[in-house]
C-alpha cells in the first residue's frame, strides 16, 4: 500500500512538472517579438523622441553606386544603431548617383524634414554651391547626425609601375599626358589634382571620372589609367593585396594605414586633401530626433562590431564624433575658405 502512494506521488510530480514547463514555454510565447521593450535598447530615448520612432522605413540616401568601401561600414552601423535602438524598422539604402554627388546631397537636403530620410554627406561637397549654379543647398542645408571618418587622399599607381613618388608622377606628366581615375569632376580628389596643375602649368593630368570607386581602382589596376586619386580607404585593401602602390597621401600628417608614405606636403606640394565623412538630415528635421540618432552612431561607432568592419576596409574612425552644432560650425567654416579660395582662384 505504501508503495502504491509512493508511485502515485511521483506520476503527481511528473504531472505539474509538465504543466509548469508548459505555462512557461507559453508566457515566452506571448511575450512582445520586438520593438524596444522586447529588444530592451542600450542607449535610452531622451525626452522629446516620439515613442514610436521609428514606426516606418527610414531611407538612407547615398550619392554615390553601391558596393564601395563606405556602403559596407555603413550597412555595419545602420544595424548596429537599430540593434542599440531596439527598432523593428529598417534603414533602406536609396542609391541617387549623378553629378558627381550632387543629385543625391540635393535629394537630402530638399528631403522632407519628418525624421524618415537622411543621408551620406561629405566636406569635399561644399564646393559645389561655390562652382555650380546647379545646387538648391548651401554648407547649413543640413542637420548632422555626425561624422564617422576624416579620410585623407591617396595617389595610388599599378603595383608594378616605375613611379614611386608623385614628384616622379608630376614630372613624368610633363612630357606625356597621363590619365588619373576620380569618383568625380568636383570631388576633393579632382580639386588636389587642379591644385597640382595650377602650381605648375607643365604638369598634364587628364581627370578620368568613374562613378564608384571600385572601378577606379579597378581601371588602375589593369592599366587603364595612368594613376587614381581617392582616399586612403577606399586604396587600402588592394594595396595590402599587393594590386596598387600607393605613392602619397594628402592629410596634414601621415596616414596611418600608410605611415611610411609622405604627404602631399612633405614631397613640396602644397596641397591638403581630405573627406570629412558623415550622416546628415536636411535642415529642420525635430532636433530631439538628430540628437537620438546621433548618441546611436557614437555608441555604434564604438562597438567591437563596426570597429572590426572599419579596421577590414581600412577606415580610421573618428575619435571625436560631433554633433550637429559643432559639425555645422565645421561645415561653415569650410565654406567660408572655400569661397576664398574661389575668389583668388576659380577652379572651373
Amino acid at each position: 500500500m505504501k508503495k502504491r502512494w509512493i508511485i502515485l506521488g511521483l506520476v503527481m510530480v511528473m504531472i505539474i512538472s509538465t504543466c509548469l514547463v508548459g505555462c512557461a514555454s507559453k508566457t515566452e510565447e506571448l511575450a512582445p517579438a520586438g520593438g524596444a521593450v522586447a529588444n530592451q535598447p542600450a542607449i535610452p530615448r531622451p525626452e522629446g523622441v516620439p515613442a514610436d520612432y521609428p514606426n516606418k522605413t527610414i531611407t538612407y540616401i547615398f550619392p554615390f553606386g553601391g558596393g564601395g568601401s563606405i556602403d559596407a561600414f555603413s550597412q555595419a552601423v545602420f544595424a548596429k544603431m537599430k540593434e542599440l535602438g531596439g527598432w523593428d524598422e529598417r534603414i533602406m539604402t536609396e542609391t541617387r548617383e549623378g553629378g558627381g554627388g550632387l543629385v543625391g546631397w540635393a535629394a537630402i537636403a530638399d528631403a522632407d524634414p519628418d525624421g524618415y530620410k537622411f543621408g551620406f554627406t561629405a566636406s569635399p561637397q561644399l564646393q559645389l554651391p561655390i562652382s555650380s549654379e546647379l545646387c538648391t543647398w548651401t554648407a547649413d542645408s543640413y542637420a548632422h547626425i555626425g561624422n564617422f571618418v576624416t579620410d585623407p587622399g591617396a595617389i595610388a599607381v599599378v603595383v608594378d609601375s616605375e613611379i614611386n613618388t608623385l614628384a616622379e608622377l608630376l614630372e613624368a606628366s610633363k612630357t606625356k599626358k597621363l590619365t588619373i581615375g576620380t569618383t568625380g569632376l568636383t570631388t576633393s580628389e579632382a580639386r588636389a589634382i587642379m591644385q597640382f596643375q595650377q602650381a605648375d602649368p607643365e604638369v598634364q593630368l587628364e581627370i578620368i571620372p568613374y562613378t564608384t570607386e571600385p572601378e577606379a581602382v579597378v581601371a588602375v589596376r589593369g592599366g587603364h589609367i595612368d594613376a587614381a586619386c581617392l582616399n586612403v580607404g577606399n586604396l587600402f585593401a588592394d594595396s595590402e593585396q599587393g594590386n596598387v602602390k600607393v605613392i602619397a597621401t594628402g592629410g596634414t600628417v601621415r596616414s596611418p594605414l600608410f605611415p611610411e608614405i609622405e604627404t602631399y606636403r612633405e614631397q613640396g606640394y602644397a596641397v591638403t586633401q581630405f573627406s570629412m565623412r558623415s550622416y546628415s538630415f536636411p535642415a529642420g528635421t525635430d532636433q530631439a530626433i538628430v540628437d537620438y540618432m546621433h548618441e546611436l552612431l557614437v555608441a555604434a561607432l564604438q562597438s567591437e562590431e563596426v570597429i572590426e568592419v572599419g579596421d577590414n576596409l581600412g577606415f580610421v574612425i573618428d575619435e571625436q564624433v560631433y554633433d550637429d552644432a559643432e559639425l555645422t560650425e565645421i561645415w561653415v567654416g569650410l565654406s567660408d575658405e572655400l569661397q576664398a579660395l574661389w575668389d583668388v582662384a576659380p577652379w572651373e
